[in-house]
């Protein structure tokens, strides 16, 4: 495997950088009542996000065979089973409806990594009218998951006709539940009944029941040791991979023993291997890492002492609902919920995590306040210093609050938390910037405007965080682009763009792959500061 080996400065150690090859983007032909358009090459609407993912590693990977060493297969997955979605709907499996609205794809099958087109038609009820979208949110569940959100450059809508055509891509081959919704330009605006947050809007009929074929195409790569220390310093393609589509030969494998059981931890619905709700697991291609587990990676990574969740409810909820849950075996405290807006929403959360008698740490603290504007940090960042913990590690998310932001703007108050944190906390904090999180457009009341500028946040934070990084050499920060993630699995939000829930459930049964979404983006970030810690003990960093 050709490498090239950059070093980059990590908090007082300097280290070894491999560099990763970039996926290359098709240009598709999307044809429209006879007319053949070309639209631009954008990977990320045909199902190739390729998002910004920082993959797992572990103690034994990082002690094992070198990085030239690397084991490729092409048979990870079986590509010949189709699993259906029980229940009546993805996003809800106790009730369902249709729109006026249908959809046709091709009869014959695709080939993967080649573009073929879907239509959806609006029913002559509503076509001219501003009932009849011109986009959807298309959803494919198959040995992997396919998102084409809504994206106008390369829709193609006619509005007299009520046609959509759609371009999609689909990388593995396999056969895939089709899912679509549509999405209407609204202001985004919610209703002030909350007793609408668990609805769903109508789907296009068909959805759920219209299965397509793809036939396999070019060989796709999986590379099955464990993901290792350099590579958390580079953009990651990875997809999320059903579990019981993951051929026998590997299902040994402990990454995947480690991602079944927590699968199947808390949650029989969602034990895809016994009938259940089809779960999946998003994996890097280039190496694999095991299923989150908080209160290892918190013993393993040594130097923590006092974790730090900066951000709005989105952190909250995996704060309380998650982290102090999963730690301490329930929710106690402050982060017990309520309807009170001071008492529980916005108010200041913390507590500790007791570690084993021989660890001389004695305890972790966690900690978290709710920022959702640049001017409120430099307060809540000093509250900090009122425990006797140092600050060693810190999570920020508060892009939802920067929407609509211009990328000056975005960057400029980026800036001021992030030069707060250093000014409080000083040079060896680990920081992990959130970019932002997806909409979920089939859940609840947000459609396409708030979720185009939100992903268009990626691009914003990452010349950012490397503007950052290019002032702070020294400094450990990285960025996480957690929209492709969570994007691709709309059935795992609470409310749209929760995606963790909290407070009192409705009935499981309901959405019992809540959460699921969000155990991924954490075992990046909680994965990346063990690798971080693990790297400077190898390099002979003393902080540590």
């Amino acid at each position: 495997m050709n490498q090239s080996t950059l070093m980059r400065s990590c908090g007082g150690c300097i280290r070894p950088i491999d560099s990763v090859e970039k996926i290359r983007r098709g240009q598709p032909h999307v044809v429209c009542n006879g007319n053949t358009t070309e639209k631009d090459s954008q990977g990320k609407a045909y199902g190739l996000d390729g998002p910004l993912v920082l993959p797992m590693a572990t103690l034994s990977g990082l002690l094992s065979q070198p990085i030239e060493a690397v084991e490729a297969v092409h048979d990870l997955l079986d590509t010949e089973m189709l699993v259906r979605t029980p229940g009546r709907s993805l996003v809800n499996q106790k009730a369902n409806h249709f729109g006026p609205f249908s959809m046709t794809v091709p009869e014959e099958d695709s080939v993967a990594g080649e573009t073929w087109t879907m239509t959806v038609q609006c029913d002559d009820a509503i076509r001219g009218g501003s009932e009849c979208p011109s986009s959807y949110f298309v959803h494919l569940r198959g040995p992997t998951l396919v998102t084409i959100s809504p994206r106008m450059e390369i829709y193609h809508h006619d509005a007299d006709t009520g046609c959509t055509e759609i371009p999609i891509t689909v990388p593995q081959a396999g056969q895939y539940e089709v899912w679509v919704w549509p999405e209407w330009a609204n202001t985004g605006e919610c209703p002030a009944d909350q007793g609408e947050t668990f609805g769903h809007r109508p789907a296009v009929r068909g959805s759920g029941e219209t299965v397509v074929r793809v036939s396999p195409g070019k060989p796709v790569v999986d590379h099955v040791e464990d993901c290792k220390s350099g590579e958390y310093e580079s953009d990651l393609p990875g997809r999320w991979v059903s579990i019981a589509h993951i051929n026998s030969r590997y299902r040994d494998a402990h990454w995947v023993q480690s991602h079944i059981a927590r699968s199947t931890y808390g949650s029989p619905l969602a034990d895809s291997l016994n009938g259940g709700m089809p779960d999946y697991i998003y994996l890097p291609y280039r190496c694999k890492r095991p299923a989150l587990d908080y209160a290892w990676l918190v013993g393993e990574t040594k130097s923590m002492r006092h974790v730090f969740y900066i951000g709005d409810s989105i952190l909250r909820t995996t704060f309380c609902s998650h982290l102090q849950n999963e730690l301490l075996g329930g929710i106690t405290g402050d982060c017990m919920y309520s309807d009170d807006l001071k008492g529980y929403h916005l108010s200041a959360k913390s507590f500790t995590y007791d570690l084993p008698p021989d660890d001389p740490r004695g305890h972790v603290r966690f900690s978290q306040r709710f920022i959702a504007q640049d001017i409120n940090a430099v307060k809540e960042v000093d509250g900090l210093h009122d425990y006797p913990e140092p600050v060693t590690h810190v999570i920020v998310n508060i892009g939802m609050w920067y929407g609509y932001d211009t990328p000056d703007e975005y960057a400029s108050k980026v800036n001021i938390v992030l030069e707060q944190v250093l000014e409080s906390f000083g040079q060896h904090v680990s920081i992990t910037w959130l970019h932002s999180v997806s909409v979920s457009p089939p859940i609840f009341c947000y459609n396409f405007i708030k979720r185009l500028h939100l992903r268009q946040q990626g691009d914003y934070a990452k010349m950012t965080i490397n503007a950052f990084r290019d002032r702070h050499p020294t400094i450990d920060v990285r960025e996480v682009d957690t929209f492709p993630i969570v994007d691709a699995r709309p059935e795992t939000s609470s409310d749209g763009r929760h995606w963790v829930q909290e407070g009192d459930l409705p009935d499981l049964a309901e959405r019992p792959m809540v959460g699921r979404a969000d155990h991924a983006v954490m075992e990046i970030v909680y994965s990346a500061w063990l690798e971080d810690y693990l790297d400077r003990l190898r390099w002979g960093d003393v902080s540590v």
